[in-house]
């Protein structure tokens, strides 16, 4: 009988929370590590909340909008983050589990 906990279902990482696409006020490089972040996780999924950016500052939704086509169109400067973002990322997860978490 296979139990819950062992369940191939509950191994993974459905989906990587919510947020916006963006930081407030945050020059390009940083306001786009939300983005690097939610795709390096690992998670099937992430869901873009354009809502939680709106009441914060007037550009917030232009800037959401920016940054999700620099990641899908693959632009150098989301590239760059990204490589980034996942070394910082490895860095934490080799000195926690012992292994690098991202591996391309």
């Amino acid at each position: 009988m296979t139990t819950c906990r062992n369940s191939p279902d509950l191994q993974r990482q459905w989906i990587q929370g919510t947020g916006p696409a963006a930081k407030p006020n945050a020059p390009l490089e940083s306001s786009i590590r939300n983005v690097a972040y939610a795709l390096l996780s690992g998670a099937d999924g992430w869901m873009f909340d354009g809502e939680d950016a709106l009441g914060q500052i007037a550009t917030m939704s232009l800037d959401n909008q920016r940054n999700l086509k620099l990641a899908i169109h693959k632009d150098p400067l989301f590239l760059a983050v990204a490589e980034q973002v996942a070394t910082e990322m490895n860095r934490w997860a080799e000195s926690f589990l012992g292994h690098p978490t991202i591996t391309n």
